[in-house]
């Protein structure tokens, strides 16, 4: 009786000859099995290897795997198998299908790492690229404005605090791209005890400002245009008292003004999906000792998340995909 009908090994024309010792290993493997040593990335299988590597920390350098290209429907077949190799969960690949607007799947921390992966997310369709986080350059965020003036064929971004006003024809203007940032702030408070120790929140803050990054030829780290601070005169009869409203309204011009620049308005679809690659930012700051009592001293503290980062290599990385 047969118990299996399909190979569940490799044939031997399949196996590497490992270059140090010399024994065969198969071509899944990026060491070798008996002296660990390295092969070379030419002679393995990529699709074929499965990747455990470490999530990132934020401060990292490491390189993105981006999605450029979706299918139309996704090759169930193999879903499961590449989703095993790559650590992209299958829920995410799934909704990679159909999709316009390009996505990082995964970061990982070497470069030969996200070759593997783009290799085996190419077996259900996926066409990939590699971008390294350098290259996002996220720690310089685009200039921020706190004014525009429009000229005839022309418009002219106005810092907000230093640095000279540039002025940039429509033609030269190739990308805009909106978003919200979201910020909480929750202050609490380490009650300490003989036994054990308790924690209270005090308050709990949170904001969302929506914000248009624009890019040029030119001016490859962009301008930013936040709906806190900005002066929105320059719509004329068009401006009312709220921000946001007047944000829509300035994005719905610039696209007039500049038809041939390309418009990104995604983000807050993609938002879930990409905190699977960019973490939010989350930090904790002591405020100091905080009287709670007769003689009781608690430790004070404020926990504060964003995701201003998060945005701005996502704004970035459709600048360098362009």
């Amino acid at each position: 009786m047969t118990l299996m009908s399909e190979e569940i090994g490799f044939k031997n024309d399949e196996m590497n000859a490992c270059p140090a010792c010399g024994r065969l290993n198969p071509p899944n493997r990026l060491n070798c099995l008996y002296c660990a040593a390295q092969f070379e990335i030419g002679t393995i299988d990529l699709s074929r290897v499965k990747l455990t590597s470490r999530r990132l920390e934020s401060w990292e350098k490491g390189y993105n795997v981006v999605a450029v290209n979706f299918p139309a429907t996704v090759d169930e077949v193999r879903l499961e198998e590449v989703a095993r190799n790559t650590g992209v969960e299958i829920s995410v690949l799934r909704e990679t299908a159909g999709r316009t607007t390009p996505l990082p799947l995964v970061r990982v921390g070497k470069h030969d790492e996200a070759e593997i992966v783009a290799a085996n997310l190419s077996r259900i369709g996926l066409a990939v690229v590699i971008v390294a986080d350098a290259e996002l350059v996220a720690d310089k965020p685009p200039a921020r404005c706190r004014l525009l003036t429009f000229g005839e064929n022309s418009i002219t971004f106005v810092p907000l605090n230093s640095g000279a006003d540039v002025e940039l024809n429509h033609s030269v203007i190739e990308l805009i791209v909106s978003g919200s940032i979201y910020e909480s702030k929750v202050e609490s408070v380490k009650q300490r005890k003989i036994r054990n120790s308790t924690t209270r929140i005090d308050s709990e803050v949170s904001s969302d400002m929506p914000l248009i990054d624009v890019y040029s030829r030119s001016h490859p780290l962009g301008f930013r245009i936040p709906a806190n601070g900005f002066d929105f005169s320059c719509l004329g009869p068009e401006k009312v008292y709220i921000a946001s409203q007047n944000l829509k309204a300035l994005l719905r011009k610039l696209t007039e003004l500049a038809p041939d620049a390309k418009l990104v308005s995604d983000y807050e679809n993609d938002r879930r999906l990409l905190d699977h690659v960019w973490d939010v930012d989350e930090r904790t700051e002591s405020l100091g000792i905080k009287r709670s009592g007769f003689a009781k001293k608690d430790l004070a503290s404020v926990t504060t998340r964003s995701n201003l980062l998060q945005f701005t290599k996502y704004s970035r990385l459709q600048r360098h995909l362009l």
